[in-house]
C-alpha cells in the first residue's frame, strides 16, 4: 500500500524521511516545541478564562487537550509506520466528533 512504481523504481509515499524529524535542526525543535506549548497554554486560559467551565468541569479543557494530543501522536505513528487501515481507522472516529463541534454560544 501506498507504493508508486515509476520509470522502474519502486516509491512509498509518504516518505519516511518527510515524516520524521531526521535531520531538522536543533533550534527548529526547539521552536517548534515552544510554539506548541505556547498555543496549547493560551487555549487553555482561554478555556478557563471564558467561564466555560465552572468548578469541577474545570477539569475538562486539560483533559480534551491530552486525548487530543495522545490521538494527534497515535496518527503520526500509524502514519510512520505506513499502516494505511489504522491511520483510516483514526480519520473515521475523527470525523462524526469534528462535524459535530460548534463554536460556544455567548450570552448576550
Amino acid at each position: 500500500m501506498g507504493e508508486i512504481a515509476a520509470a522502474g523504481r519502486r516509491f512509498v509515499w509518504p516518505t519516511r524521511e518527510a515524516l520524521s524529524r531526521v535531520g531538522v535542526p536543533r533550534g527548529r525543535d526547539v521552536l517548534d516545541c515552544v510554539l506548541v506549548t505556547g498555543l496549547a497554554a493560551w487555549t487553555l486560559i482561554s478555556a478557563y478564562l471564558s467561564g466555560a467551565f465552572p468548578g469541577a468541569y474545570g477539569v475538562l479543557p486539560p483533559l480534551g487537550l491530552a486525548v487530543c494530543a495522545t490521538a494527534a501522536a497515535l496518527f503520526h505513528r500509524t502514519t510512520l509506520g505506513h499502516r494505511l487501515l489504522p491511520s483510516l481507522g483514526l480519520l473515521a472516529i475523527w470525523r462524526p466528533h469534528g462535524s459535530r463541534s460548534r463554536p460556544a454560544r455567548t450570552a448576550r
